[in-house]
């Protein structure tokens, strides 16, 4: 995401690094490098490039978690443990619902559901 893109008061997607604190987040600074986001949680600062739009992510569609899993392939005796290939209608694990979904929402989707 471009620092020029963001504004203040928009609502972004962070997926934090350390596996703590991802989420949906509303922006409510703007620093040379890094912005400060806020949400019912947590108030932190992350970079910029950490920054996801939310039409670009995926959540719960039950409690709006990013923190999903969904079943993939991969090449066990390669030294990139990158997902090749996705499992054809796999399930979609939510560790925030402890649950098992047939299917994933964007971000910009699961708000615009939630505020009807």
């Amino acid at each position: 995401m471009k620092k020029k893109d963001i504004k203040v008061g928009q609502i972004v997607a962070w997926i934090d690094p350390a596996s703590e604190s991802s989420g949906m987040f509303t922006v409510i600074k703007k620093y040379a490098e890094h912005v400060l986001l806020k949400n019912s949680a947590s108030e932190i600062e992350a970079p910029y490039h950490e920054l996801q739009f939310l039409e670009d992510t995926y959540c719960c569609p039950s409690c709006g978690n990013i923190d999903i899993e969904e079943q993939g392939w991969f090449y066990v005796n390669s030294p990139n443990t990158a997902i090749n290939d996705m499992v054809e209608e796999s399930p979609i694990w939510c560790s925030m619902c402890d649950f098992t979904l047939s299917s994933s929402t964007n971000c910009d989707e699961f708000l615009k559901i939630k505020m009807q």
